[in-house]
């Protein structure tokens, strides 16, 4: 309740003589009326009261304690803002900024994106930039180029090196298989029948180029005995396929899916084969990995994680792949369970994977050169930290 004062009229200016150093109008006045020290300070109306109902009010003792208690609290309210703002700021402050790339927009590297939605690298002390830089090849000049510290690599990497263009190294391996599959039209229902007809990749050196030899070398029939022709994506190994353009074609989850439904027959499948191939592996440059161990092994360490959370909680990582993919559920269902298999508890490398690219590609490189490509110590470190259960 407020307690009205005696009226005022005239013009003022008035004495006060409230105990506290504010005054109300009710009348046509819009603003507290407040100025000078305790016992010295007078105010003056801001309007002229011309009403003789205008009235000077003055707070109750109660409404004086409560403003007393409302001014504490906005105090207090505004230095925790303040000091979590600064703790914030620090803590950002004393993150270890890394940009990571991948190169294409797949369910291969669910695992990266698990780990930066989850808060993984944060854990780890690591602020991670993740960036999409569609091909390898552009992913590996930002690489050499210093914009990017991590990245994703798999046989142009191989290459690149093999031709001295980088000294890229292989530190952990995401995907250890080619997880890619061979369709084709209904009509055709083996890999033997496949002689002399054309196969869909998306160019040559590449993964689908290659999953496509690792197949058909698993069936026996050798490249020469069929047809290549490149189309420089998935999506138009599948149209060529489908309008058939092709008899055959390589294509990745979740085209896989869209092939079924048009009818088309899966005839092969590259990472059911069993042969090692580099499929999402983590690359970084040779200086990097001499200067910035720890850092990198901090990475590491949230990819593994990353790897353990997307299996353990199958809606959650497809909730995150959505973010990236922006597929229908259905898709993204069989992307998931297309690659979750092939994502290993411990992501090393399999030299072997690297000599499988060396012999697709007939690249001149010889066994120390390969083992030189590989650098398994971090992973093997990060195992060595896993207490025994």
């Amino acid at each position: 309740m407020w307690d009205l004062n005696e009226e005022l009229s005239g013009d003022g200016p008035f004495p006060c003589h409230t105990e506290q150093p504010a005054l109300y109008c009710t009348g046509r006045c819009r603003k507290v009326l407040y100025s000078g020290p305790q016992e010295a300070h007078r105010f003056e109306l801001v309007d002229q009261c011309r009403s003789a109902t205008d009235k000077l009010v003055r707070p109750t003792a109660t409404m004086r304690r409560f403003g007393f208690y409302l001014v504490e609290f906005l105090l207090c309210l505004t230095t925790f803002v303040s000091a979590s703002s600064s703790t914030s700021a620090a803590s950002a402050s004393a993150l270890r900024p890394v940009h990571f790339a991948f190169p294409a927009l797949s369910a291969a590297y669910l695992p990266i994106w698990v780990a930066r939605q989850s808060g993984f690298f944060q854990k780890q002390g690591l602020d991670v930039t993740v960036s999409y830089i569609a091909g390898n090849n552009k992913l590996t000049a930002a690489m050499i180029g210093g914009s990017i510290q991590i990245g994703v690599g798999g046989s142009a990497s191989v290459d690149a090196n093999a031709r001295k263009a980088s000294d890229l190294v292989f530190v952990a391996a995401t995907a250890q298989r080619a997880v890619a599959s061979l369709f084709s039209r209904p009509e055709t229902k083996t890999v033997a029948q496949l002689k002399g007809k054309i196969i869909a990749t998306v160019g040559k050196a590449t993964l689908t180029d290659d999953a496509a030899r690792i197949i058909l070398e698993h069936q026996g029939l050798s490249v020469e005995e069929v047809k290549f022709v490149y189309t420089n994506s998935v999506s138009a190994n599948l149209t060529a396929l489908i309008t058939g353009n092709v008899s055959a074609a390589i294509l990745t989850a979740p085209g896989t899916l869209s092939a079924r439904k048009a009818g088309m027959v899966e005839i092969g499948n590259a990472a059911t084969t069993d042969i090692p191939y580099l499929h999402g592996s983590i690359v970084v440059l040779r200086p990097y990995l001499q200067s910035d161990r720890e850092t990198l092994k901090a990475f590491l360490r949230a990819l593994m994680e990353g790897i353990r959370e997307s299996k353990r909680n199958p809606e959650g990582s497809i909730e995150i792949m959505a973010k990236y993919l922006k597929s229908s559920r259905e898709a993204l269902l069989e992307s998931y369970n297309t690659f979750i298999p092939y994502f290993p508890n411990i992501p090393e490398v399999p030299p072997q994977a690297i000599q499988n690219v060396v012999r697709l590609h007939g690249l001149s490189l010889d066994r120390d050169a390969i083992e030189r490509m590989v650098d398994n110590s971090l992973v093997r470190a990060i195992m060595s930290e896993t207490p025994s259960k």
